[in-house]
């Protein structure tokens, strides 16, 4: 079947949507040069379809406007049949009804992260020289967050319902420390109030990087394997096993040793393991034997609890 993708005579020049990036930074991406047609992202859409059977009588191009900021984007729209589409944008990663290049929405996903909405729109209008609102960060971190965790539900049913062979990593170890707590946390337009975010984190041990002002030993944790999630404790500890699996040689551990305030959804983080061990960590130990003890702050020397 012999694919006739023809340019829609009605295309003009537009200006890319939405936040816009100027030209020396988006060089690693596409390297635009004034008046030069065949650019990166040209030439990788064309060798897609310089295939049997397929026709593309014209590349798209991005160029710098002369003595401005913004990328001008040149584009085509192809049809075949039914079907439409701008090969640029295929070839880009842009896809309909987003303001955002791959890249940049990276960039401001981290700075979400990193802060509130408000002031990581603010630095991101301030990073590209144009206005970001804070929605517009907002639902960019729905759709990254909602494509992250059907990733992961993907990974769960492949290896705990279908049977997958669960990931394994090439860091090798004696000893595996892992680490849970929960925080509760407030809801918005959702049937309760309040929930608890589960954290769990696990590493091989820890080494002295220095000290501080004070003269007290710095230490920093050794092969650190983060998971955070609002789930039910059984599904929390599947998807944090696969993420450790995918670091560490979960078969050559000799011994597991998880550390938490007690509670029945951590302690169930050890089902399945052959060598694990459980125990309070040492602010939720100290806490308790204050609590027993009676003991007020000051009254025991230091390092006694």
């Amino acid at each position: 079947m012999r694919l006739a993708w023809q340019p829609d005579r009605h295309y003009r020049p537009v200006l890319a949507n939405g936040p816009q990036v100027p030209a020396e930074q988006r060089r690693h991406l596409v390297h635009p040069r004034p008046g030069h047609v065949g650019d990166q992202a040209g030439r990788r859409a064309k060798r897609k379809l310089h295939e049997p059977g397929r026709h593309l009588p014209g590349v798209d191009r991005l160029e710098p406007e002369p003595g401005r900021g913004p990328v001008r984007v040149r584009r085509r729209l192809y049809r075949q049949a039914k079907r439409r589409c701008f090969l640029l944008d295929e070839a880009l990663g842009w896809t309909r009804r987003r303001v955002m290049s791959p890249a940049l929405a990276a960039i401001g996903a981290g700075l979400a992260a990193a802060t509130a909405y408000r002031p990581a729109a603010k630095l991101l209008g301030t990073l590209i020289a144009q206005a970001v609102g804070a929605t517009t960060l907002h639902r960019l971190v729905q759709r990254v967050g909602g494509a992250a965790s059907a990733a992961e539900a993907r990974r769960q049913r492949a290896v705990y319902e279908q049977g997958a062979a669960p990931p394994s990593g090439p860091t090798v170890a004696e000893r595996l420390f892992v680490e849970a707590d929960g925080v509760s946390i407030a809801l918005q337009r959702e049937n309760q109030r309040r929930t608890e975010l589960k954290i769990a984190i696990g590493y091989t041990g820890s080494q002295v990087i220095g000290t501080d002002r004070r003269g007290r030993t710095r230490r920093v944790l050794v092969g650190k394997v983060t998971y955070a999630s609002v789930e039910a404790g059984p599904a929390f500890w599947e998807r944090v096993w696969l993420e450790l699996g995918a670091r560490y040689d979960l078969q050559q551990l000799q011994q597991v040793v998880l550390g938490g305030d007690g509670a029945t959804w951590i302690r169930g983080g050890l089902q399945g393991t052959a060598d694990g061990i459980f125990q309070l960590d040492r602010f939720h130990l100290a806490r308790e034997l204050r609590r027993v003890l009676g003991a007020r702050r000051g009254a025991w020397p230091a390092g006694d609890l």
